[in-house]
């Protein structure tokens, strides 16, 4: 296996030169086509070539930089060669994505033993390398974010032993890395930073490239592309792929191919032709454009910058898009041709919703979002939602039920919204749907009693409405809650509050829960203990009310009030009193009962308030007789 050669005696003079700042480049800055460029660093000089044809200075240009393999003499290395098929081939596709591209010579001056190489002293060529890198890309306005490598062999090793090893972010913050034919590794020197991880590191392995076919004969390129890119995946580096050629040698790798396929898999998209639309691109909005792919996503101008409401300004682009730029909030893109950006413009842009504070962002569940502020000096925001099973709805996140959105865990929470908050009576109204359980849930606010949720399919919201909503039981002062095996919520109207209760055995049934009835049933143990309402509390006679509960053992009891009395008396809603209670025509002949069931001479009594009296024992049933009979 082809190893590092460790030099790491460099002077601190040198070390301090190196490391130098170089600062920004100049704007006209730019690099003309040209072979056999001098650089010298730490004291010794090489070469390189320069690729730039057809580069648009007016945008971002990025560098392509290429290492070849290992010589003896430089009619053995294409580096040589500036009309080399294989260089001139690369160097079309990074000048295709607005690159130049960049062939250096190994500062490597000692041709004996394993030749002119770049893994031999891989530290001082490393420190070499970088510090010749941090000084083209300032003094060339090069995008330090779009810095691509390209190692072929003994370049290879270079790079996935040195240069993705050690000081990662020095001299550059993006771009990529093609390996091809070789690529151990040893392990990471520095920590790197996620820009390195997450940055692409493709190796290319011709399956016939094994042990045997070049020098060391006991060294294979093929083994050395999995083991490297296995030391790289355990080190974290999260987009680390091989990609196997079949049948290919160390002497046929086609390497134009692979940069191209290697520039489409990471999304390098090609050089935007901005400079023919005829308009221009300046200030906040032209480094957004560079920096967000903007060729690719927006398209070309269709505008200048224009100035807009509160101080905005924007432009738009051929894709059916538009860039905003404030002085609040920077700038930032809206795609009209996607969910969010088309509803932002159906709705009125700027108008309805202020200007975007955020780029559209990804949250769970494969939805999106984006945020937008009003600068009017009301303070209004919105968020406007996407998943694919809602589409896009907004939130007005100052607002009470934008605030329980967001308490209840945003998406995780209620879910996605599935229509806009609107007005409903003289309080709002928006439905969400949790995409993960498929719940959906409506959250209704008032000014008396702020927000709250229902199950928007649920039975207790169903009677709600069909009663007259906010007209009938009124306003929802509670949520939806779990009370024993069933649920209940309570809404309030005119005074009145009003439990609506729901069980799988009785159904949904409201109760007046400020009255004797609701207090009396609490008391004795409330759902759990007495059971759910089985009828609606309605009237009684033309003086008082009930209501039947009943358990999931089928055990009833009926709750009765009089007016008269005002108190609150029970029968077995199974008993024989009851139902003879009922055959007589209940409270309008017998009257309300006055007291509970109890034990009379062996008997069962209950004593009702029209002088009636009903005892009943197992022989005889129930049967009537005038309470004044009785002692």
């Amino acid at each position: 296996m082809k190893k590092k050669k460790l030099v790491t005696a460099l002077t601190t003079a040198a070390v301090a030169i190196g490391s130098l700042g170089l600062g920004a480049a100049p704007a006209n800055a730019q690099v003309n086509s040209g072979q056999f460029y001098t650089t010298s660093q730490y004291g010794v000089a090489s070469q390189y070539h320069v690729y730039a044809n057809n580069i648009d200075w007016n945008q971002k240009v990025g560098v392509v930089f290429y290492f070849d393999g290992d010589y003896w003499n430089t009619s053995q290395s294409k580096i040589y060669n500036y009309n080399n098929s294989d260089l001139k081939a690369m160097a079309a596709e990074a000048n295709s994505r607005n690159m130049v591209f960049v062939p250096v010579v190994s500062p490597d001056k000692n041709a004996g033993g394993d030749g002119i190489t770049w893994w031999e002293n891989a530290d001082f060529n490393g420190n070499w390398f970088r510090a010749f890198a941090k000084d083209f890309i300032a003094s060339k306005g090069i995008d330090r974010s779009n810095v691509w490598t390209v190692g072929y062999s003994g370049g290879a090793e270079f790079q996935t032993f040195e240069l993705g090893a050690d000081r990662q972010w020095e001299w550059r913050s993006g771009g990529g890395n093609l390996i091809i034919g070789g690529g151990g590794s040893d392990g990471m020197q520095t920590t790197p930073d996620s820009a390195t991880r997450n940055m692409p590191w493709y190796w290319y392995a011709g399956t016939a490239d094994g042990k045997g076919v070049t020098w060391p004969t006991t060294w294979s390129a093929f083994g050395a592309a999995y083991q490297g890119n296995g030391v790289y995946k355990r080190s974290g580096f999260t987009n680390a792929h091989v990609y196997e050629q079949q049948g290919v040698d160390h002497y046929h790798y086609n390497f134009a191919a692979y940069l191209r396929d290697s520039f489409n898999r990471a999304g390098v998209a090609k050089k935007s032709s901005t400079a023919s639309s005829g308009f221009s691109l300046v200030n906040g909005i032209r480094a957004y454009y560079y920096s967000h792919n903007g060729a690719s996503v927006y398209g070309v101008p269709t505008s200048n910058e224009f100035p807009l409401r509160d101080g905005g300004v924007a432009q738009n682009f051929s894709r059916n898009s538009s860039i905003y730029w404030t002085p609040q909030f920077g700038t930032h893109g809206v795609p009209f041709y996607m969910g969010i950006g088309a509803k932002y413009k159906a709705d009125g842009y700027e108008n309805r919703y202020g200007f975007p504070a955020t780029d559209e962002y990804a949250v769970r569940y494969g939805g999106a979002a984006q945020q937008f502020n009003k600068l009017d000096g009301s303070g209004h925001r919105f968020f406007l939602y996407w998943s694919p099973s809602t589409s896009t709805h907004s939130i007005y996140r100052n607002g009470s039920i934008g605030h329980r959105f967001e308490q209840s865990g945003w998406e995780a929470g209620l879910g996605f919204p599935v229509t806009d908050e609107q007005g409903f009576r003289d309080g709002a109204k928006q439905v969400f749907k949790n995409t993960q359980t498929g719940y959906t849930t409506a959250a209704y606010w008032s000014p008396q009693y702020g927000t709250h949720t229902s199950n928007q399919n649920g039975a207790i919201l169903a009677k709600w409405a069909a009663a007259g909503d906010f007209n009938g039981y009124g306003k929802p002062i509670t949520d939806e809650v779990k009370t024993g095996s069933g649920y209940v919520q309570y809404f309030g109207s005119r005074g009145w509050e009003t439990g609506i209760y729901y069980s799988n055995w009785t159904g949904t049934h409201a109760i007046n829960s400020r009255d004797g009835i609701y207090w009396s049933w609490v008391n004795s143990g409330y759902t759990e203990g007495v059971g759910f309402p089985v009828t609606d509390e309605q009237a009684l006679g033309n003086n008082g009310a009930s209501v039947m509960f009943k358990k999931a053992n089928g055990e009833r009891t009926l709750y009765t009030w009089n007016n008269a009395e005002a108190k609150v008396h029970k029968m077995n809603g199974n008993g024989g009193i009851y139902w003879r209670w009922v055959a007589e025509g209940g409270a309008n002949k017998l009257g309300y009962p006055t007291n509970e069931e109890h034990g009379y001479q062996g008997k069962t009594r209950q004593d009702f308030s029209n002088g009636k009296t009903i005892l009943w024992t197992p022989q005889t049933g129930a049967y009537t007789v005038d309470t004044s009979t009785l002692s």
